[in-house]
C-alpha cells in the first residue's frame, strides 16, 4: 500500500461516518463503483452495520412473499442453469481478471466486461461479436476461467421475470459470516478497505437496490432471491442463510427514526 493510500485510509478512518470529507475521500479511492453512494445513503449503511440486528431468513422470506405475492418455488420447479460448451447464438461477457487461458489474453484485455454474442464456432474455439460489431477468436468451448467468457443473462431478462408490482427494494447484506470492523478501528478498517479493493471490491458491495427476479429454495432447502441490481450490470444472488441480512426495505420508505439513531451512534446524516 502506498503512503499516500495509507494516509488517505487513516484519515477518512478518524473521521465520522457521514462526514463530507470522509465521503469524498473514500469515493476517490473508490472508482470501480458503477452508482455513486449519496452521504446520506452511506450513513444509512453504516447506521445498518452498527445496529447488526442481522434478519433470519424467515423474516426474509416473509419479506419477498410480500413483495412478490408469490411463495419461493421448489429445486424442482426451477430453472436449470445451461450448462456445457457454449453455442452459436449464445450471449456472453469477457472476464478478463478470471480469464487463466494464456492464448486468451490479449482478447480479453481488448473487451474486458463487454457483452457480446457467438457468432462462429470451430474445432478450436469460438468468435464472438461484440455490441459495437468488432469481433474476436477466443480458444476453448466452455463458459468459465478456461476461455474468460461466461453465459450472460441481460438484465432486461430479468426484469422482465421480476415481480409484476416492480417494486424496488433496498438491501443491506454481507457475504458469509465476517463483518467489517466498526469505524473507530482505524487499523482494522484500513486493513479491510484495502484487502477489497486488492480483490476489486468497493464499499457498495454490501448496499443494493433493484427488483426481485427469482425467488426459489436451493437443493439445500435454503430460501434465495435474485436481485437485478443497479449496482452491479450482473443479477446478484442474495441468501439470507449464508449471508447476513442486516437491512431489507422497500427503496424510498426507510424506517422511521434512523436518522435520530444513527446520530445517537455518532453517524452524521
Amino acid at each position: 500500500m502506498s503512503d499516500l493510500r495509507s494516509r488517505a485510509l487513516r484519515t477518512a478512518a478518524a473521521l465520522p461516518v457521514g462526514d463530507p470529507e470522509r465521503t469524498r475521500i473514500l469515493a476517490a479511492l473508490d472508482p470501480m463503483s458503477k452508482v455513486a453512494i449519496k452521504q446520506e445513503t452511506e450513513a444509512f449503511i453504516a447506521w445498518a452495520l452498527q445496529n447488526n440486528d442481522r434478519m433470519s431468513p424467515s423474516q426474509v422470506q416473509r419479506f419477498i412473499e410480500k413483495v412478490t405475492g408469490n411463495d419461493p418455488i421448489q429445486p424442482a420447479a426451477a430453472p436449470k442453469p445451461k450448462r456445457g460448451p457454449l453455442e452459436v447464438g449464445e450471449k456472453v461477457i469477457v472476464d478478463n481478471y478470471r480469464n487463466k487461458n494464456s492464448l486468451n489474453t490479449d482478447a480479453c484485455e481488448d473487451h474486458h466486461d463487454q457483452v457480446g454474442t457467438v457468432d462462429g464456432k470451430t474445432v478450436d474455439g469460438l468468435t464472438v461479436r461484440f455490441e459495437n460489431n468488432q469481433t474476436a477468436y477466443f480458444e476453448g468451448h466452455q463458459s468459465g476461467n478456461s476461455t474468460g467468457l461466461y453465459r450472460w443473462t441481460p438484465k432486461a431478462d430479468y426484469q422482465e421475470g421480476a415481480v409484476s408490482k416492480k417494486a424496488l427494494v433496498e438491501l443491506v447484506y454481507l457475504r458469509g459470516s465476517v463483518r467489517p470492523p466498526p469505524q473507530r478501528d482505524i487499523d482494522a478498517l484500513q486493513e479491510y478497505v484495502e484487502r477489497g479493493m486488492a480483490k476489486g471490491e468497493h464499499r457498495s458491495d454490501i448496499y443494493y437496490t433493484g427488483y426481485v427476479g427469482k425467488f426459489a429454495y436451493n437443493k439445500q432447502g435454503e430460501v434465495y432471491f435474485t436481485l437485478s441490481s443497479q449496482q452491479r450490470d450482473r443479477p446478484t444472488s442474495i441468501n439470507p442463510t449464508k449471508g447476513q441480512m442486516l437491512y431489507i426495505g422497500y427503496a424510498g420508505r426507510r424506517p422511521g427514526g434512523w436518522k435520530a439513531d444513527a446520530e445517537s451512534m455518532g453517524i452524521v446524516v
